[in-house]
């Protein structure tokens, strides 16, 4: 194994093809020779071994896995084990691993949330000392174009990484045995019927209630989806990065003078509002949900609520929690303003939002959702009252005749 290896490290950036080349001595090597000698070393009727460089184009990350048959027999699902190649080829991974692809059919936009918990409960389940749960480097660039490599890295459970030249046949084959040994030791854990019945049963179990809102509003407010076209726009995959608001120029509030005169569509312009709020909204909820779960408190991640779809009259779209000293749950109350802008322009807040800010200062919070609807949304979050942190200018008034 180890020369075969070492020459697909060696070699495969080095080939120019785009597309699958059948003929060619990396294909033979991946999707023939490696999983014939695996096979040999598993040495079990009950495991199929298949080796990918893609299909039909050549793919950045070349695989060999190693299927209970039980579990699953395809690296879209399930449990498996797997060999798998850095896009740099400085080293590859054997890695216990999920399909991505579920995942992704099932779960969309928190394919990742309920990937990563799976993916903990199993780690929960294996006495792995041997290898390490920390999540692998499949060297990629940019995880927006590198979805593929991306999914990988999040789906792997454990693994262990060999370097170029660093490793020997002996090692592999003893490591290739303890993987299998801990894989069968995860099967006779399994009280289901099979993966799917782990998911539903035990993850869902436990995740579902944190996230549920994200898939089950009420009826009126499925209506109010439908009608502003936000179902389908909502389940745009999508990751969140927290920045600082230095990283964007600060707007005049002065407004520019302009001779030219337009007419505004305000039905257009109001489901276009619709969405972009909608979607920054439902941004910042799942980002607080992952933070009190990184805070090891989803009771609280259960509780987090979005109080807009159900009233505008709360002074905050979301009600989240921190903890204090004592590490007693506070309530953070959050406002949250979004825009498919790159820049990031004028906000606009109501009395009322002005109004909660002052009474609840030390909780009160405004999140500034930008790029609502690119796929690595970004925000910066402010503390305080509105009237504290930001410069305001009436723009309208009351009125009654005189």
């Amino acid at each position: 194994m180890v020369q075969m290896f070492n020459y697909i490290l060696n070699n495969y950036l080095e080939i120019n093809d785009k597309k699958v080349d059948k003929t060619k001595r990396y294909y033979q090597v991946i999707v023939k020779e490696l999983p014939n000698k695996i096979n040999k070393i598993i040495n079990d009727n009950g495991f199929l071994v298949t080796g990918s460089v893609g299909q039909g184009n050549r793919t950045s990350f070349p695989w060999i896995c190693i299927f209970n048959k039980d579990i699953t027999s395809s690296a879209q699902k399930g449990i498996y084990i797997g060999f798998l190649f850095r896009k740099d080829m400085t080293g590859f991974y054997l890695t216990l691993t999920q399909g991505v692809t579920y995942f992704d059919k099932n779960y969309h936009s928190n394919k990742y949330n309920v990937m990563n918990y799976s993916g903990a409960i199993i780690k929960d389940m294996l006495n792995s000392d041997y290898f390490t749960d920390r999540k692998i480097d499949l060297r990629i660039n940019d995880k927006n174009k590198d979805k593929l490599g991306f999914g990988y890295e999040n789906s792997t459970i454990i693994s262990k990484l060999y370097l170029l030249s660093d490793f020997s046949e002996t090692e592999l084959e003893l490591d290739l045995m303890r993987m299998k040994e801990i894989y069968n030791d995860l099967y006779l854990q399994f009280q289901y019927e099979g993966y799917d019945d782990f998911i539903k049963n035990i993850v869902e179990e436990k995740w579902l209630p944190i996230y549920k809102d994200d898939y089950f509003d009420d009826k009126m407010h499925k209506e109010m989806l439908k009608e502003a076209d936000i179902d389908k726009a909502s389940i745009k995959e999508f990751t969140i990065e927290e920045v600082d608001a230095d990283n964007y120029e600060k707007p005049s509030l002065v407004k520019k003078s302009s001779t030219i005169i337009r007419k505004t569509d305000f039905l257009k312009k109001s489901i276009k509002d619709m969405q972009i709020g909608y979607l920054g909204e439902k941004t910042v909820v799942q980002f607080e949900k992952d933070r009190l779960i990184k805070l090891n408190r989803p009771d609280l991640a259960k509780k987090v609520k979005h109080v807009s779809t159900s009233s505008d009259s709360f002074g905050y779209d979301i009600l989240s929690f921190d903890l204090d000293e004592k590490g007693n749950e506070v309530p953070r109350y959050i406002e949250v303003k979004s825009t498919n802008s790159k820049e990031d322009p004028i906000l606009y807040f109501s009395e009322n939002e002005i109004m909660t800010s002052e009474k609840y200062k030390k909780q009160y919070w405004v999140y500034r959702v930008i790029e609502v609807n690119a796929e690595n949304r970004k925000f910066y979050k402010i503390k305080g009252s509105i009237k504290d942190n930001f410069e305001l200018k009436p723009i309208s008034y009351k009125a009654i005749r005189k």
